[in-house]
């Protein structure tokens, strides 16, 4: 059996990575991303090593103890990157990929929820607090957990989240990786942990509150990020695998990812195990492209899409609502005014936050009161506008 070890993984465990890279370079730019030119104390000996999830824009010298290497690269998957050095600023990224009506909705995102919350934005690179970063790490996979509950789906990252919480703290301030939060007063709103490696930048892991849908925050941090990546030079802003529509509008080239398949061939063990492994390897990618053709992938991910639509059906039946229109405030039977911010009312926070998205009114200037002879019905009143929500809720 082959060593396996993945790239991506290794970018979060330098000393590791050590042991296996000399040097990477971006081939379009023929940047230095990486250098380790000393030979490591204990270097790997494994007879055969199948190193997977490497980029192909990346040219690679490997560390090696074998009397006799052979290096065999297979390509895989494809995975999507934005080549910021194509372009000279944020604004002109924006100007050469969206239209002009597009643009005026990113702004017009960031521009309501700076108007419904007091927003603040902060990159920790080089510098965090164990304190700050216990206390983010503890939110950030229940911000997760949230999201992917609503959809009805699992999400692979919390299976194997403590190799993020684990190396986190040391990368960060290392400047090994940002991790960029929005938060509202002193809560965070969107996380972002993306590890660098010279200049380019890895889309790892986000996520945001899933109460502030209707501010489209995805899109905010997105661009919150690439404005740092312009201003610390990073090239590349890789946002790996993944097959999502959003990708395809954001980023401006794909790649393969590539398998390596480093082995000794003074051993006939290791030279037999790469040939099955590369023939295996090789026989599968064809029999993906060949689906390809004939159409399965489309129609594999329509069932998918039609399982997860039926899933949130199933989580949004759990907890739904309903506005009315054209009430007369005056006319509703008030009843007492709540605290829509206490923990067993943040079932009221996804709608009031849509409320605050169309009214533009900040969530200070609000309101909120049960209506007394209704039950689950609340009156949530702006400055200048109000809305009637009646809720179901089942178990």
């Amino acid at each position: 059996m082959p060593n396996y070890i993945d790239f991506l993984d290794l970018i979060l465990k330098p000393e590791e990575f050590a042991l296996y890279f000399k040097e990477l370079k971006n081939k379009s730019t023929d940047t230095q991303l990486y250098s380790s030119l000393e030979v490591p104390i204990k270097p790997v000996t494994q007879k055969v090593q199948l190193v997977f999830d490497i980029p192909d824009y990346l040219n690679v010298k490997w560390h090696s103890n074998y009397k006799k290497t052979k290096i065999k690269k297979l390509n895989t998957y494809k995975g999507s990157m934005i080549t910021l050095n194509n372009y000279s600023n944020l604004a002109n990224y924006l100007k050469n990929n969206f239209s002009p009506k597009r643009r005026a909705q990113f702004r017009t995102y960031k521009k309501r929820l700076e108007t419904s919350f007091n927003i603040s934005y902060k990159v920790y690179y080089g510098a965090i607090t164990k304190e700050e970063y216990d206390r983010l790490f503890a939110i950030f996979p229940k911000l997760i957990k949230k999201r992917f509950d609503l959809k009805g789906k699992n999400h692979h990252d919390l299976d194997v989240w403590d190799r993020y919480e684990e190396n986190g703290f040391a990368l960060i301030n290392a400047k090994k990786a940002c991790l960029f939060v929005i938060y509202e007063e002193d809560k965070p709103i969107s996380i972002a942990l993306n590890p660098v490696l010279g200049k380019v930048m890895y889309g790892y892991v986000r996520t945001f509150d899933a109460d502030y849908s209707k501010f489209y925050l995805g899109f905010t941090d997105l661009f919150f990020q690439l404005e740092w990546c312009y201003q610390n030079q990073i090239e590349i802003y890789d946002l790996l695998k993944g097959t999502y529509d959003y990708k395809s509008k954001l980023t401006d080239r794909t790649y393969f990812f590539n398998k390596y398949l480093i082995y000794d061939t003074s051993s006939f063990v290791a030279r037999f195990t790469a040939w099955y492994y590369s023939f295996k390897t090789q026989g599968f990618y064809s029999l993906v492209k060949w689906l390809k053709k004939l159409h399965v992938d489309t129609a594999y991910h329509r069932y998918l899409l039609h399982k997860e639509q039926k899933k949130q059906e199933q989580q949004k039946a759990k907890l739904s609502w309903e506005i009315e229109q054209n009430i007369v405030f005056d006319s509703l039977r008030i009843g007492r005014k709540v605290d829509w911010r206490a923990e067993d009312l943040a079932f009221l926070r996804r709608p009031i936050y849509d409320f605050l998205y169309s009214s533009k009114d900040g969530n200070h200037d609000l309101e909120v009161f049960e209506l007394s002879d209704e039950k689950n019905a609340y009156a949530i009143k702006g400055k200048s506008s109000f809305q009637k929500i009646n809720f179901t809720i089942t178990a």
